[in-house]
């Protein structure tokens, strides 16, 4: 849910929204949102903060925003708490990297939608074959960071902003998922997110070839931004 308190966003200075997501046991946390940015700032510890059942919420507001046009990230970027410049940080959980930019006085830190995910584990690169085997039927995707074109045939990255490419963890979203319509008591949806993940593969080359007729439209989804879209179109309807 909205809320009133508004934070400039570092990168574009426009209003940030922030929203309220629940917080572990009780309570909430909020979180300052920049859609034409794809960027979150999160307090020191919210991260850490965030409940389960707040994983649907993040989901659908990220899909949502993958088809807006993204603005292009400035070189410095300033904490929205003091007034020191935002440190450029590489992370790892458990192999999954990740990038963001924290504040040196430790006042929390700014990440895409994208690595956002990844540090939560939701997505993962791409395979070697994986790679090979989309290239084959699918020239180009978009990137989930910035929205630049990628070439699958020539990297897996993107060349704009370097993010690999990336794919939902189908295993890993629809247990999030799952978890979310069980408290919800949604079992029939919980039946048809298991048979939504084992198609999830053709769902994504599916839009993707969509897509490619759309290729002077920046605004269109990455892979990631996609299967959000069929997960949760079966999940919730």
């Amino acid at each position: 849910m909205p809320l009133t308190k508004k934070t400039a966003c570092p990168n574009c200075a426009s209003a940030m929204k922030p929203l309220a997501f629940g917080r572990h046991y009780s309570g909430e946390v909020e979180i300052d949102v920049c859609s034409p940015c794809t960027m979150f700032w999160l307090d020191a510890g919210e991260s850490m903060q965030l409940a389960p059942s707040s994983t649907v919420e993040i989901f659908r507001m990220i899909h949502e925003a993958s088809d807006e046009a993204h603005m292009p990230l400035q070189s410095r970027l300033k904490c929205v708490r003091c007034p020191k410049t935002l440190l450029s940080t590489h992370d790892n959980v458990l192999g999954t990297r990740f990038h963001y930019y924290r504040c040196p006085a430790e006042h929390g830190r700014m990440i895409s939608f994208t690595h956002f995910l990844a540090e939560k584990r939701f997505t993962r690169e791409l395979t070697p074959v994986e790679r090979m085997n989309l290239s084959a039927k699918v020239q180009f995707v978009r990137c989930d960071g910035c929205g630049a074109q990628v070439d699958l045939a020539k990297s897996s990255a993107c060349g704009f902003c370097s993010a690999p490419v990336r794919v939902l963890d189908a295993d890993a979203a629809t247990k999030a998922l799952e978890h979310y319509a069980k408290v919800q008591n949604r079992a029939r949806d919980v039946d048809h997110s298991k048979e939504m993940a084992a198609r999830l593969g053709d769902l994504i080359i599916d839009r993707e070839r969509y897509r490619e007729h759309e290729l002077d439209n920046a605004a269109g989804a990455g892979l990631v931004g996609a299967a959000l879209g069929a997960l949760l179109g079966a999940m919730l309807g």
